[in-house]
């Protein structure tokens, strides 16, 4: 495998090979001969996924590269029985701290649910990879693209110092999840009492502030009712 020829013949069997056994340092050649990084084994499984179920990080990187080179959606969802899961879940769920810190890296959606409803951060093996994610999530860019989901998990999560960032960026509170779910009840849902007042109280003072800058006094009540019961 070190030294076989590729062809138009064998370059898309030798691509799940290399990906397979995590010999990255042969991944550009086969990659550069054409192989298809959608071509996929037996049970449904494409190179970039057999490299992370087997662990191989340099080799999982290379070709995270090339999915990104060729415009390949990095959100994409695992067929078969993966649940609907995406590359930075399973990444998560196998302790991958490296590929999770390059999947978020370039872009990877950490607000994506698969069917069981649970997040990239829900599916994190061990500590290091949840301090990937909580260091990522810390300095993140918040963009029209990601602000509203980034709303989402910043409540869940109870990140009330970034919440007003993300709510000045424009997200909005009526932005739901799979679930019917807004900020607000994500944020009720946070078992730890000083972090989900915390965040309650910055969306019930950012609602306040909209509505009285709108001149709309039954906004302004309502708003201030839901900061009265913080505590719920």
């Amino acid at each position: 495998l070190a030294q076989v020829e590729i062809t138009d013949q064998n370059k898309n069997g030798l691509l799940l090979v290399f990906s397979r056994h995590g010999m990255a340092s042969r991944l550009p050649a086969v990659l550069q001969a054409g192989a298809d990084l959608k071509h996929t084994d037996k049970a449904g499984n494409t190179s970039v996924w057999l490299a992370m179920e087997h662990k191989h990080e340099a080799a999982v990187e290379v070709l995270l590269q090339a999915i990104i080179a060729a415009g390949m959606d990095i959100n994409a969802r695992a067929g078969g029985g993966k649940q609907g899961q995406t590359l930075l879940m399973r990444a998560s769920a196998l302790g991958l701290t490296s590929t999770v810190a390059k999947l978020l890296a370039l872009g990877a959606d950490v607000a994506a649910k698969d069917a069981n409803q649970k997040d990239p951060i829900d599916h994190a093996a061990n500590e290091d990879v949840k301090a990937a994610f909580a260091k990522h999530l810390a300095q993140v860019d918040i963009t029209d693209q990601n602000k509203n989901g980034l709303l989402l998990v910043f409540s869940r999560y109870g990140m009330a110092l970034r919440l007003p960032a993300v709510l000045q960026a424009g997200a909005d509170l009526k932005h739901t999840d799979e679930n019917g779910k807004v900020a607000f009840d994500h944020a009720k849902e946070i078992k730890d009492k000083e972090k989900r007042e915390a965040v309650l109280t910055v969306m019930a003072d950012f609602s306040v502030m909209s509505a009285v800058a709108l001149g709309k006094a039954d906004l302004v009540a309502a708003a201030v009712a839901k900061g009265c019961n913080v505590n719920e």
